[in-house]
């Protein structure tokens, strides 16, 4: 299906305020693919809800990663990951915070 963050483009313009040029990188949910999985577009709902559970807590994405066992960065980079859809979400894993 056409991915829902670039809708089928692949790239996503970037602007930045000190520069007039608009450059453009590949979509960071379909990997400037275009299109995604049919069951991404479940795996971007219920990261939603996880980041919602998540900011309910009032506790940042990198408190989120200290909490749990294994290198700090890499398990920050899956709960980003999971929480923007990119990978697939476990919904239990906020309920111990």
């Amino acid at each position: 299906m056409k991915c829902p963050k670039c809708n089928g483009i692949c790239f996503l313009m970037i602007a930045f305020p000190h520069n007039r040029e608009k450059p453009y990188i590949p979509c960071i949910q379909c990997d400037g693919r275009g299109e995604v999985p049919e069951e991404m577009t479940q795996w971007m709902a219920d990261g939603e809800i996880l980041k919602d559970k998540r900011i309910a807590k009032r506790i940042t994405l990198r408190n989120a990663a200290r909490t749990f066992d294994g290198d700090f960065l890499e398990t920050a980079m899956k709960l980003s990951s999971m929480e923007r859809g990119v990978i697939k979400p476990d919904m239990a894993i906020y309920d111990n915070l």
